[in-house]
């Protein structure tokens, strides 16, 4: 068994922009802790605590004089995930791994950053399934990974307001930590 504590950034986008609004990744941040059961192969599951943010610009008004707007939306997370992986390489004090395998993000809140937009969290999933994969690099206690997670689920709740947008979430992370435990 080993115990990895962990810290990271996150990039968060959005697909399927709706007409007249475009999306861009901005820097959120996430932490928490998995654990590895396993050698070789191993069952990686984990718990973070995550606040992503996405840029979102949309044009406002009539035909005759428009405007775009700009903020930053902003959804704090408890995520919940199960990998399986695989270390290519299992020497004494360096590793290299793959994993790949669900998540499940359970939205806390939503926010416009500057409240430039109106946001309410009833618009949003109260959660979304994600299919994650990365790659892990150990340097005797410390680790480094990579990864991205492509989302499953729609963003956007039945709402009427909101429920022909089919946007999911696209988030590419890096976390750094460290490993405790057997077989590091």
């Amino acid at each position: 068994l080993q115990i990895n504590p962990q810290l990271g950034l996150t990039f968060q986008n959005l697909t399927e922009e709706p007409q007249g609004t475009t999306y861009r990744a901005n820097t959120g941040w996430m932490a928490g802790i998995d654990f590895r059961i396993g050698s070789a192969f191993y069952l990686q599951p984990g718990l973070f605590f995550g606040q992503n943010a996405t840029t979102v610009a949309t044009v406002v008004g009539d035909t005759s004089v428009t405007t775009e707007i700009e903020d930053d939306l902003v959804r704090n997370l408890l995520k919940g995930r199960v990998m399986v992986g695989y270390k290519l390489i299992n020497a004494e004090g360096f590793k290299l791994r793959v994993a790949v395998g669900p998540s499940y993000d359970f939205l806390l809140s939503v926010q416009s950053r500057d409240d430039v937009f109106d946001v309410e969290k009833a618009n949003f999933n109260d959660g979304v399934w994600n299919l994650e994969a990365g790659l892990g690099l150990d340097l005797a206690m410390f680790t480094i990974e990579p990864g991205v997670a492509f989302g499953l689920s729609n963003v956007y709740s039945d709402d009427p307001a909101v429920s022909d947008i089919n946007s999911k979430y696209f988030t590419w992370y890096l976390t750094m930590g460290l490993v405790f435990g057997e077989g590091r």
